[in-house]
């Protein structure tokens, strides 16, 4: 009889689960039928169990036997039957899939690139690779790989025994210039490679898989070569077994810039020399999303089908070699004349030459300069020669036009992106701008306004050739910018060459002009040679007057307090009345025979630091006293030759206002000695300071070829001649090659 428990529930007189040994029993032990009622809880309905022996369970499994046997066959048919459906679905999948890719590569390959290669076995069993001819290149092609590489992906390749002991195809050719098909160059427009060559690889080569190896003999002069690589692959450069480049990378699609090396390389003697070249293309028939991640290549969607393949399946190689004097090539854009000399002709005194003028000077001695190149695969830098500071306010107003110098760097910038690859290669940190305004690039001529524009934001990545070198300001940046001297007409009496100094004890030849002291003239200031004249005038002089200045003392305009933050006004103050100091305003037409006789030239800042009285002043001898906090001057980096303390004194602007007489003192305080000493240094930079070469807009031929009937110069090499020009390429090579830079600052800031 069934039983209650202790929370009411009736349970069967069935073995428990938890009790193993009941089940020992025999089955005849549970021989009646018998049901009962189970009430789980008082919220639930009781329930009719029905229990049943285990004879009775046996019975009705015979019974149901045959029904179940019919259903499990009737199951199975259909189970079978959806298997059958689901393995079509799948073949017609792989199948729609596979015909994709077959029509892909029919499409955007060369037919010959299904086929085998035409080397049958035994023809490969005897080939021997051929020696490196002279003059010329042997191009030997790999199925996959060669026995010599040694890359990560090539030993495993190696470990396969996937590599061609011998080439498959060899063949000649004069020059190692194989270039991408036209169809690359419009799909992919930071391109910058050219769009004709030859096929490469050649017939019989699978062009998503390969290897190419070039030898050949070659003669070099004793010189500085530069060799110039660039490949859509990895690749390898030897030079009489000697590794100069080594890019053996996998390149896919997100790749997009091509790799384009240059290699400085010196021999020191005339000889032949064994080039080699290994160029490798790893398999890329597959994509890559954006993550980095491998997908189908059919679901590569953007960009298309068929500039993904020809992307991935594309090969192109270039290699080549220059001489390269100077270890600089600065490829030059020409832009259409408005931007630059046009502006010229209608603008006179631009043409006529002022001290703005240096941002054309740099640019007519860099068409014709051996530092140019018209290959921009070649190029360290890019040159843009835009006219900023060139075009004059018409009247009643005066001076540049700024405006309108930002509007054409804007539009120059504008240009180039939109025509050439190479500015958003690097969103123009390789590119060069002359900025010759007062604050250059801020494009304004006061301290406060300029600090608060800043750079144009169109050429902030840019590297600036600069007049304004004020620390101080957001205007110049002495990481990037390159500080320039100001533009000097070379024809002019100023740049006409000094005579050379007197020995420094001469007793002179009787016809002094000095006071015949002896030693030194009246105030002790000076030797007696510099007033010393002698009659076949062979030396320099005489230099009787001590100190020199000419310019304005104050903005005559609104008398504006931040015009040379009242150093010049205080000059005047201070040493106007002076005998040893020679300070006039406005100009004179004596300004070059003044500097010719004067010892010391002053060089106070203006609205900004730089000032052409400094570079006037080392033409002409002058030893220049320089009073303008924060500047830089050019050309201050290592194996320039140049180094100003030498030459010149610089003096802090807060010692000459606040200490009194202090700027004579520290003047009258250098030696007899030391003034002949920088008076030697002068004769040695002078050259350095100015642009060896005339505007050609100075003349009426020249005109002539503005307005289109002349033609137009860049065809010529002209070697470096250590002018102004030269310096400048000189620290952009140091830029490039990031070399170590000498401060224009030493000591406490400033020397005598």
């Amino acid at each position: 009889m069934p039983r209650r428990t202790r929370d009411g529930v009736y349970n069967s007189g069935l073995p428990s689960r938890f009790e193993p040994s009941t089940f020992s029993k025999a089955p005849s032990t549970y021989s009646t039928s018998f049901s009962f009622t189970k009430q789980c809880c008082c919220c639930i309905k009781p329930t009719k169990v029905k229990v049943e022996l285990p004879q009775q369970q046996q019975q009705q499994q015979q019974q149901q036997q045959p029904r179940s046997t019919a259903g499990s066959k009737q199951s199975s048919s259909s189970l079978v039957l959806t298997l059958s459906q689901w393995a079509g679905l799948v073949l017609f999948i792989l199948a729609t899939q596979l015909l994709c890719n077959y029509i892909l590569l029919r499409t955007t390959l060369p037919p010959f690139v299904l086929t085998p290669p035409h080397h049958t076995p035994e023809r490969l069993a005897t080939l021997t690779r051929q020696p490196p001819p002279r003059n010329l290149f042997v191009a030997e092609y790999f199925a996959t790989a060669t026995p010599t590489m040694t890359t990560p992906t090539i030993k495993k390749i190696q470990e396969k025994n996937q590599f061609d002991a011998v080439p498959r195809v060899t063949n000649t050719i004069k020059a190692i210039d194989f270039q991408p098909p036209p169809s690359q160059v419009r799909t992919n427009p930071s391109s910058s490679m050219p769009t004709t060559g030859a096929l490469f690889p050649p017939h019989g080569i699978n062009s998503n898989e390969f290897v190419a190896v070039f030898r050949g003999i070659f003669l070099f002069e004793a010189q500085q070569y530069r060799f110039v690589v660039a490949s859509s692959h990895g690749v390898r450069v030897w030079v009489d077994n000697q590794l100069i480049l080594d890019e053996f990378r996998a390149m896919g699609v997100n790749d997009k810039d091509p790799l384009n090396e240059k290699i400085l390389l010196t021999f020191a003697s005339k000889q032949e020399h064994l080039i080699t070249v290994e160029y490798i293309k790893t398999k890329t028939i597959k994509g890559k999303d954006r993550d980095g991640d491998r997908v189908p290549f059919s679901k590569a969607t953007e960009p298309a089908w068929t500039q993904v393949a020809d992307e991935l399946l594309s090969s192109h190689l270039h290699v080549h070699w220059v001489p390269d004097q100077l270890g600089l090539k600065v490829y030059m854009y020409d832009l259409p004349l408005r931007f630059n000399e046009e502006i010229v002709i209608t603008n006179k005194q631009c043409a006529q030459g002022h001290m703005f003028g240096a941002e054309l000077a740099i640019h007519q001695q860099l068409a014709t300069s051996i530092a140019r190149t018209k290959d921009p695969r070649e190029a360290d830098l890019f040159y843009v020669p835009v006219y900023s500071s060139c075009k004059y306010l018409g009247k009643p107003f005066f001076g540049i036009d700024p405006w309108f110098g930002k509007r054409m760097v804007d539009k120059s910038v504008e240009y180039i992106a939109l025509e050439f690859p190479y500015w958003r290669k690097r969103q123009g940190q390789d590119h060069i701008f002359a900025m010759t305004y007062d604050y250059g690039g801020c494009f304004e001529y006061k301290y406060s306004k300029a600090n608060a524009a800043g750079v144009l934001r169109s050429i902030q990545n840019a590297i600036l050739l600069s007049t304004i070198s004020d620390d101080t300001v957001s205007c110049f940046r002495p990481s990037i910018d390159i500080p320039i001297p100001t533009w000097i007409d070379p024809q002019s009496s100023m740049a006409k060459p000094l005579l050379p100094l007197a020995p420094l004890n001469s007793e002179g030849d009787g016809n002094s002009e000095g006071d015949g002291s002896g030693s030194k003239t009246g105030s002790g200031l000076l030797p007696i040679h510099w007033g010393n004249r002698h009659k076949n005038q062979q030396y320099d002089g005489p230099r009787d007057w001590k100190v020199y200045f000419q310019g304005s003392k104050e903005w005559v305009i609104d008398h504006d307090p931040e015009y040379s933050n009242g150093l010049r006004k205080f000059l005047f103050q201070q040493y106007s009345h002076d005998p040893d100091f020679h300070l006039n305003e406005g100009k004179s037409k004596l300004y070059v025979s003044n500097l010719h006789r004067s010892v010391f030239c002053l060089c106070p800042r203006g609205f900004a630091v730089w000032s052409p009285r400094v570079y006037e002043s080392v033409l002409s001898g002058c030893i220049p006293v320089i009073l303008a906090d924060g500047m830089h001057l050019p050309f201050s980096y290592q194996e320039s030759g140049v180094d100003w303390r030498t030459f010149s004194i610089m003096i802090p602007e807060e010692k000459v206002k606040h200490q009194g007489n202090a700027l004579k003192t520290l003047l009258w305080g250098v030696s007899e000695q030391e003034i002949y000493a920088k008076q030697v240094e002068l004769r040695k930079v002078r050259k350095k300071m100015l642009y060896s070469k005339p505007l050609p807009w100075m003349t009426t031929k020249g005109l002539k070829r503005l307005k289109g009937n002349g033609k137009r110069s860049g065809d010529e090499n002209e070697p470096l001649n250590g002018d102004a020009f030269e310096m400048i390429l000189r620290a952009l090579k140091e830029k490039v090659r990031a070399m170590k830079r000498v401060s224009a600052h030493h000591g406490p800031g400033y020397w005598l």
